[in-house]
């Protein structure tokens, strides 16, 4: 009888230890197709991009699968989201050309359940998801990094492809958002280069070269001063987590590497010109100041807000403003709701960090930062990596709760609730 329990109870054993061994292949196989989603990130050449619909794909498989997971301790977030939809949808009504608002807040609805995805997604799979993600976005923005800075030193044929107005655009239609798009993969590399061993610390370091070349070329000032503020906004963060001495020495040395590698630059005429010339006041400015005043004095005299993609209808102009966009198109109460969405990730972000010891949430505090910059003369609502950026403060899975490298590894027990999404 004891023989036949214990016979018993080794199939049930290997049963159970086959269905999770099948588990973690398929979970496996869904980060694989994450990492080839995310590995497209920088072909934004046409709409839909392949990210789009690649994420879409996984939202439903997730869905279908359990692969998503929604927590409801991040339930008033959740009506925060809400409230911005609503804030969409009531002036849509009063939109004058239905079909561009509709479209317009279409995107934006997706780009939101893209930040819920990437929420949900890192609540199953913890720092493997977080791995994932961020090395297909390292690919694709050295991907898009080495066309547009091969192209702009014409060293591969048809390099027109991947520059507009002579700066390096890589796969990306604006050199506004190409530039952007580099600064949380420059901070990553920062993050492994204190993770990593010795023996692939260069290739950190040669993505930090490339990608902070890829920034330069795309001659964006926005870019470059955003740049430069999520690197201060980093090391400081990093600085607070665990004040380090090698941390500054680490921090001084790349600093005299990019002060020397520009200064080497700009002894090469072209882009010492072009530099010259991207820095002087640009004639279109004018207009974009004229454009900016009018569209206050329009979001002042409309509080709901004239419709989600209305703007360039409105002014036959660009806002270059997201701030003045969204207080446009949504109103007083949608330019409200979205501040609310950025100080609360940012402040979340910094609270993480020094609890969790983690420079990932450094590494969110300081690109939220860059695009907050970036947002005053660029629209910045419907870039990607944005919304990515943009959920990491409201990652809560234990693995991601560590010290910092050197120091023993702490879980904290996280007391919330869990709603699976199941079929």
């Amino acid at each position: 009888m004891i023989l036949g329990e214990n016979k018993g109870m080794n199939i049930e054993r290997k049963f159970h230890k086959m269905k999770k061994q099948q588990n973690s292949n398929r979970g496996s196989f869904f980060l694989m197709a994450l990492w080839m989603v995310m590995a497209t990130s920088g072909i934004v050449i046409f709409e839909p991009a392949p990210i789009d619909l690649g994420i879409i794909f996984l939202f439903m498989v997730g869905i279908l699968f359990a692969k998503v997971s929604i927590r409801n301790s991040l339930s008033s977030l959740y009506m925060l989201l809400f409230a911005m939809i609503i804030t969409n949808l009531v002036p849509l009504l009063l939109a004058g050309d239905k079909i561009i608002g509709i479209k317009y807040f279409a995107i934006t609805l997706y780009l939101m359940l893209s930040w819920l995805f990437f929420i949900g997604l890192v609540n199953v799979y913890g720092d493997r998801a977080v791995k994932v993600i961020f090395s297909g976005y390292t690919f694709a923005a050295l991907l898009s990094a080495m066309l547009g800075i091969l192209a702009y030193l014409s060293l591969i044929p048809s390099g027109d492809m991947f520059l507009k107005f002579g700066r390096a655009t890589g796969l990306f239609k604006d050199p506004n958002v190409y530039g952007p798009f580099m600064i949380p993969i420059v901070l990553y590399a920062l993050v492994k280069l204190e993770d990593v061993k010795k023996t692939y610390r260069f290739w950190w370091i040669l993505v930090i070269i490339l990608a902070s070349l890829a920034i330069l070329l795309s001659y964006s000032r926005a870019a470059w001063g955003s740049y430069i503020a999520a690197l201060v906004v980093y090391s400081v963060i990093r600085f607070w987590i665990k004040p380090n001495i090698k941390l500054i020495f680490s921090v001084i040395v790349m600093g005299g590497i990019i002060s020397i590698g520009l200064m080497y630059l700009l002894s090469i005429p072209q882009i010492q010109k072009d530099m010259t010339n991207r820095f002087a006041y640009q004639e279109y400015d004018n207009d974009r100041f004229a454009h900016q005043d009018e569209a206050l004095q329009i979001a002042l005299s409309h509080p709901l807000g004239k419709g989600p993609g209305q703007a360039e209808l409105v002014l036959n102009y660009a806002t270059h403003n997201s701030y003045l966009r969204i207080w446009l198109e949504n109103g007083y109460l949608g330019l409200l709701f979205y501040l609310l969405l950025i100080i609360s990730s940012i402040f979340r972000s910094i609270k993480y960090a020094l609890k969790t010891k983690n420079p990932l949430y450094a590494l969110a505090a300081a690109s939220i930062v860059a695009v907050v910059i970036n947002s005053f003369v660029v629209d910045v609502v419907h870039w990607r990596h944005f919304w990515l950026v943009l959920s990491i403060p409201w990652f809560a899975h234990p693995s991601l709760f560590k010290r910092v490298i050197d120091e023993p590894v702490t879980k904290l027990t996280i007391k919330e609730t869990k709603i699976r999404i199941t079929s």
